[in-house]
């Protein structure tokens, strides 16, 4: 499926305003400098980020076939390791 949405030009400076806001610190792996970087490139990497995560949502509550395999098998696999994890009662 293929969706074209258009949003009014209007908002368009509200929206990159709250986006300036979004920051996160990172550290340069050369200079080991600390710097700010905006966790969005920009409206349309953010508004492709929020319908991502709506459809997760979505692909959660009413996974396909072949995505709840992959939960079942996700779902093994934490609770190995919650197993692994587990500290043993000693008793002396």
């Amino acid at each position: 499926m293929k969706v074209t949405l258009e949003i009014d030009d209007a908002i368009v400076p509200s929206i990159e305003q709250y986006l300036s806001t979004r920051v996160q610190a990172v550290n340069d792996s050369e200079t080991k400098a600390q710097r700010l970087v905006r966790d969005f490139e920009g409206p349309e990497h953010w508004i492709q980020e929020q319908v991502g995560q709506l459809c997760h949502q979505v692909l959660m509550q009413y996974p396909t076939d072949e995505i709840r395999e992959h939960l079942k098998a996700a779902n093994i696999l934490q609770d190995k390791i919650k197993a692994m994890s587990k500290p043993k009662r000693v008793q002396e």
